[in-house]
């Protein structure tokens, strides 16, 4: 796994105190959800995310949340057990997406 950048894309505690929601999505294993280079950061409301992205594999649990910088390829998202996850896709802070 790409430690060096789940390191950076983990730095989200403080971001997250400034964020917004643009949507809540639900995926269901057997599903896949392409997550477009529009958008910026997701956290995990319940469940599991397995992301496909930039070459890399990461697992995400509730609560969890990954950022994805600007200009990187989109990134694919399933569920790795039986169920559904629920996530939502966030709105970056206005200092953080220019």
């Amino acid at each position: 796994m790409g430690k060096s950048k789940l390191q950076l894309s983990i730095k989200i505690e403080s971001m997250l105190r400034r964020t917004c929601v643009q949507s809540e999505e639900k995926l269901k294993h057997g599903e896949t959800f392409r997550l477009d280079h529009r958008a910026r950061m997701l956290q995990v409301s319940s469940g599991q995310l397995w992301i496909t992205w930039d070459g890399e594999d990461y697992v995400l649990e509730t609560g969890e949340t990954m950022m994805f910088p600007t200009g990187t390829e989109d990134a694919v998202l399933s569920v790795p057990n039986k169920g559904e996850s629920v996530f939502e896709l966030l709105c970056m802070p206005p200092e953080e997406s220019a």
